[in-house]
């Protein structure tokens, strides 16, 4: 009985330990365009954090992308076929009232950024 109630407890925690991560995180949303001002689907975004945990998503037929991030320091790497990829080495993602960050990004030429 006893080590029920030590598995029902340590469930219990678990979901309350993921449940706040869900809390915590920040939607970062936005658009990709071309340095003239067209907004670009297909393109790629990776996000790395600390962790080396990735995710990837694709800009949709608006050029809208979004991802659901914890906050921190995150790499962030932009390609498509088309220009050369934008890394951002050091971007930061942080908790805001609503939860939510909106950063558009240009392509063009190559850039990296520490």
């Amino acid at each position: 009985m006893k080590f029920l109630q030590i598995l029902i407890l340590m469930l219990g925690l678990t979901i309350f330990v993921n449940a706040q991560n869900i809390e915590k995180s920040v939607v970062l949303s936005g658009r990709i365009y071309d340095s003239t001002g067209w907004m670009m689907s297909d393109v790629k975004i990776t996000v790395t954090n600390k962790q080396k945990e990735k995710i990837q998503v694709t800009t949709d037929s608006e050029g809208i992308y979004q991802l659901k991030l914890l906050p921190g320091i995150h790499k962030i790497v932009i390609e498509s076929a088309k220009f050369k990829k934008v890394v951002l080495k050091k971007f930061k993602v942080e908790q805001t009232v609503d939860s939510k960050m909106n950063q558009d990004f240009v392509l063009g030429d190559s850039v990296t950024v520490n």
